[in-house]
């Protein structure tokens, strides 16, 4: 019988990268990166290998690439609801719908959909008494980086994208305890929220399958599920 041996072992090697927050600060405008690998056998041979790594944007940027394991991620960062432009929406929109927030509370102790109902109604009453002008997004999200301001920002300039508003108005809702969901068409970024904890975690994927959501059940059924 014929055998077959191989010469050499292969084997795989995970080793998470850590990436050096001070020095992506100073990133003052997109590039490339390279990953750089290093192997040193018994014998004392070194080996040298580059490969191309991550595109590299500056503070406050994005980009709609690397698909839903980096796009998707990187965008939430820029939800803050640490801000001072958020905490001030949050506090309006508490005084317009009140401080009784037990009382829309159900039998289990959640809020009710009436409930996040409200507060939404209120933190998007709040913000639009603010009278933000909407601009026009410059290019398609995945054609070229994006610059996503900050709530004070914002509110300073009064102006901002579609993504700018949903990115503040998000920050506001996971303040209130409403679970939120971005979503992006080609020319404009909406925000949804879910109406029904036993269902946040089902996230659609873009706006079509939030509509189609929408569209599998009765419209009574819907109205405890999600909202847009």
């Amino acid at each position: 019988d014929l055998h077959s041996f191989p010469t050499r072992r292969s084997s795989d090697l995970v080793q998470p990268l850590v990436l050096d927050r001070a020095a992506l600060l100073q990133v003052a405008r997109p590039g490339s990166t390279h990953v750089r690998i290093e192997l040193r056998g018994a014998d004392g041979a070194t080996t040298v290998r580059r490969f191309p790594g991550p595109t590299v944007l500056p503070p406050r940027q994005w980009r709609l690439a690397g698909g839903g394991q980096w796009a998707g991620p990187a965008l939430a960062t820029f939800v803050q609801p640490g801000q001072d432009a958020v905490e001030a929406l949050v506090s309006e929109a508490l005084g317009l719908v009140g401080e009784d927030t037990g009382a829309d509370a159900g039998a289990d102790g959640g809020a009710s959909a009436a409930w996040w109902d409200a507060l939404v109604a209120a933190a998007c009453t709040a913000l639009r008494r603010r009278r933000p002008q909407i601009e026009a997004v410059g290019s398609a999200w995945d054609r070229g980086p994006h610059s996503v301001r900050t709530g004070a920002e914002l509110l300073s300039a009064r102006t901002g994208t579609t993504l700018d508003v949903v990115v503040l108005l998000a920050g506001a809702l996971e303040r209130l305890g409403v679970p939120a969901v971005l979503l992006l068409t080609p020319a404009a970024a909406l925000l949804g929220y879910w109406r029904n904890e036993e269902d946040a975690e089902r996230i659609p994927a873009s706006p079509q399958e939030a509509a189609e959501l929408r569209s599998e059940e009765h419209t009574s059924e819907l109205q405890s599920r999600f909202s847009i």
